[in-house]
């Protein structure tokens, strides 16, 4: 058993890992931590963090759970809200779309007894990302739309660039072309200049690669991929696995790379 001294070191060199994007070293310090005393919910979103990094989706969850329970026990509203969403955002990811919908009903009801809030944005973004994976292109728009207004209220740029994103995707779909890919243009010019958190960066890079793909707009994606190379080298953005490398990849094959 690990005394309250050496586990606070340990957080100690695990938060200093994560503010170097160490992902594995914070993961490994996080659990041994966690291995001694039940890691406080704030620490548990880290561990999360850490374990997407490294593409275990199954301690991400486990993490989020642990976390959403912290923050309920605490009776934080907010931070309830925001877990649930990254639960409801990963289940959606697996195709699990009866856990999804709980996980977001949670949210919905946390954030119905909150004044406004990220919660509220990351809520929109959610739908939106549900409604786009369905083919529901107008409502994908609209709460993309809904978003963007709640984080320039809230002067929360990350959450606006998202929902830029989300928009341009689904007017993409739709047919508005010019419109569409003037947004994701938009979005990934942020992503790449370092005005968004390494994760959703990573998720707007890999995810406006896809789009270009899917309308054979290829010297777009190309370029993008070009100046994303160079941003993910120069931030030490989160490589993400799976179905984003083999975007990644499949540019790279076309340019004889």
């Amino acid at each position: 058993m690990i005394d309250a001294a050496a586990t606070d070191e340990l957080l100690d060199s695990a938060h200093e890992a994560l503010g170097r994007r160490a992902w594995r070293e914070a993961f490994d310090l996080l659990t041994a931590a966690d291995a001694s005393e039940e890691l406080a919910p704030e620490d548990l979103e880290r561990l999360a963090d850490a374990a997407d990094a490294l593409g275990d989706s199954d301690a991400v969850i486990d993490a989020y759970e642990r976390a959403h329970a912290g923050y309920t026990q605490q009776g934080n509203g907010e931070r309830g809200a925001l877990t649930a969403l990254s639960l409801a955002s990963w289940y959606a990811i697996k195709g699990e779309l009866a856990v999804y919908r709980g996980w977001r009903a949670t949210a919905e009801r946390l954030l119905e007894k909150l004044p406004e809030s990220a919660g509220h944005a990351r809520l929109a973004l959610s739908r939106a990302t549900v409604s786009l994976g369905q083919g529901a292109l107008d409502t994908a728009n609209e709460q993309a739309d809904l978003a963007c207004e709640i984080a320039r209220r809230l002067d929360d740029r990350e959450l606006e660039v998202h929902g830029l994103h989300l928009r341009g995707r689904a007017l993409l779909r739709r047919g508005d072309i010019e419109e569409g890919t003037a947004l994701l243009d938009e979005a990934m010019a942020a992503a790449v200049a370092g005005q968004l958190g390494p994760f959703r960066a990573a998720g707007i890079l890999c995810n406006t690669i896809s789009a270009c793909r899917e309308v054979a707009d290829y010297r777009r994606a190309a370029e993008w991929t070009e100046v994303a190379d160079r941003a993910a080298a120069r931030q030490g953005l989160v490589v993400v696995p799976g179905h984003c490398r083999i975007e990644h990849a499949g540019i790279l094959r076309m340019r004889g790379q």
